[in-house]
């Protein structure tokens, strides 16, 4: 099969695994009804936090025996299917570095992989310290400054491990940040409690560096997107503050 539309009781979900059943899914692939697992190759449309893409590989264990012997197959980076981590969009001219959320799937080449191996840094607060202007304007300064993010250029940036603290701080700005992306997605108004979690960021950022501070018109919130970019602007305040530079910016000139 090369293409066809999959139904939801074909489709197997990763996260209902345990380590051992992840890691055999990997190497003997499946066996049943539920075959299909979520596949990622890359996100040309260049989003951020997370992608809406639907894409499913058969995994079964005929796929995953053919693919695995493959002189054409690219059979790496298997240690980390069906794990948490962060994809990025590759091109960024003059703008900052797209990270997102890549789910538990399998990925190919053309879907960049960095997973945090550290365990006091989440995969949550890792993406959020990507999609800060502050780390986009390292890479672009201190690394290299072309249209393109490298994965190798993501390598050499400095990552300042952040304490409990900020870290949870960091955490809950992703995953508040993904919600607010999905519900874009879906063209949904936002719910009582991720405005009233936004009212209080935009409260909290009186005390933040003048020009990220959220605009009078901005505070109104009343769409996920109004959502996302009072998060950003806190998401930007708390790398600044993790890397010891407040208030030095701003850091948006790429």
């Amino acid at each position: 099969e090369i293409y066809r539309i999959v139904k939801q009781s074909e489709i197997a979900n990763p996260y209902s695994w345990d380590e051992p059943g992840r890691i055999k899914a990997i190497n003997e692939g499946l066996e049943g009804s539920q075959t299909w697992v979520p596949f990622r190759k890359g996100d040309p449309e260049g989003n951020k936090w997370i992608d809406d893409e639907l894409l499913f590989i058969n995994w079964s264990k005929e796929n995953v025996e053919y693919l695995s012997n493959a002189p054409e197959a690219r059979w790496q980076g298997t240690t980390f299917f069906f794990t948490e981590g962060v994809t990025y969009t590759l091109l960024g001219n003059h703008t900052s570095l797209k990270a997102k959320l890549q789910p538990k799937c399998v990925f190919d080449a053309g879907a960049s992989r960095l997973t945090p191996v550290y365990k006091p840094l989440s995969v949550y607060s890792f993406l959020a310290v990507l999609n800060s202007d502050l780390f986009s304007f390292i890479i672009k300064k201190f690394i290299k400054n072309t249209a393109a993010f490298e994965i190798s250029d993501l390598r050499m940036s400095p990552m300042v491990i952040p304490d409990k603290d900020i870290s949870s701080e960091l955490e809950i700005l992703a995953k508040n940040a993904i919600e607010a992306k999905e519900l874009f997605f879906k063209k949904t108004q936002p719910s009582k409690d991720l405005v009233d979690f936004c009212q209080k960021l935009a409260e909290k950022q009186k005390s933040a560096p003048e020009y990220l501070r959220p605009s009078k018109q901005l505070k109104l919130i009343t769409t996920a997107d109004d959502c996302l970019h009072v998060i950003e602007l806190a998401v930007h305040w708390a790398a600044e503050r993790l890397y010891g530079v407040e208030g030095y910016g701003p850091f948006n000139e790429f």
